[in-house]
């Protein structure tokens, strides 16, 4: 997604980790608590994607964490309406909110978005949606311990789902899901939130 956001709340703190600065008006505690999972989430994708190298070092990422769900759109210029968080590549800025989708679907959120922003900003600006999509997916299902990650857990429910898709046909041929463009995954995604969540949980079982 490339769009500039246009400037943030004057009110909104600033809470500088390890790798982040987060720009919020979340209620402390959980602040406090999404910023240690993102930086235990970042050791994670350095770890795991070492061998491109350590350019990740001494990277620090912008990330906007809003209350409200209309200040996550007016800061987004409402794109992707049905997200409840988005990667802004172009200015290198994460964005997401709390509101009605509550605070585990914002955690798994953060695990997914910070992945776009780490790859996009030290691997490649330009993977395949289906790559791109499909590990951040496998980041969002990481399991907190309370001091690290578990990974590579296979989520029943995704299985499922695509057991659901594969018996009912809903699957992407495989050669149509390689050569998909970001543009045309993004409409899909706006225009069929169900069709949406197919390529994401195909790709993520592809990864």
């Amino acid at each position: 997604l490339l769009l500039t956001p246009i400037s943030a709340r004057a009110d909104l703190r600033v809470a500088q980790t390890n790798h982040y600065r987060i720009h919020t008006d979340l209620e402390y505690g959980l602040a406090d608590d999404l910023a240690r999972r993102m930086d235990a989430m970042y050791d994670e994708y350095a770890k795991r994607l070492s061998i491109f190298g350590d350019q990740h070092t001494g990277k620090t990422f912008d990330v906007y964490l809003f209350a409200r769900r209309d200040d996550y759109l007016k800061f987004t210029h409402n794109a992707l309406e049905h997200s409840g968080g988005v990667t802004i590549p172009g200015v290198n800025i994460v964005a997401a909110f709390l509101d009605d989708q509550g605070r585990d679907a914002l955690r798994r959120t953060l695990q997914h978005e910070a992945f776009h922003q780490f790859a996009h900003s030290l691997i490649n600006k330009s993977m395949p949606p289906w790559l791109d999509e499909g590990l951040a997916v496998m980041f969002q299902e990481g399991i907190w311990t309370g001091q690290s990650f578990l990974l590579g857990q296979v989520s029943e429910r995704r299985v499922r789902l695509l057991q659901s898709d594969i018996a009912n046909h809903r699957l992407i041929d495989f050669d149509k899901m390689l050569a998909l463009s970001l543009h045309d995954w993004n409409a899909t995604f706006n225009a069929d939130r169900a069709k949406g969540g197919t390529q994401y949980n195909q790709a993520w079982a592809m990864c």
